[in-house]
């Protein structure tokens, strides 16, 4: 289950190039954005671990999800399928960038 949830550095520069606009009018946020496998029925949780702000989200049908105007910070993100994590891994949000996690 170790790739179950991964992050795809060609749509993170996709991200950045769209979201452009966005992103200028706000200095204080920035994205994550990433993939998983066997969307079906799964969701994903991102909890900043330092204030606790949480956000949920269903991937595309083809596994992709972006999650916009997070505050900088550290976020876990959480693989759910039902109440069950299945995998989890820490990314940073840096200001204005689409945060990947490295492969």
């Amino acid at each position: 289950m170790a790739h179950a949830l991964s992050f795809a550095f060609g749509a993170a520069a996709l991200t950045i190039g769209a979201m452009q606009p966005a992103m200028a009018q706000s200095n204080t946020t920035g994205n994550i954005v990433g993939r998983v496998e066997a969307p079906a029925g799964a969701s994903v949780v991102l909890r900043n671990v330092d204030t606790g702000l949480k956000r949920t989200v269903t991937p595309e049908a083809d596994g992709r999800y972006l999650v916009t105007a997070l505050p900088v910070g550290r976020y876990k993100v959480e693989l759910m399928r039902g109440n069950s994590v299945v995998d989890s891994t820490e990314v940073e949000v840096i200001i204005a960038r689409a945060s990947t996690r490295p492969s």
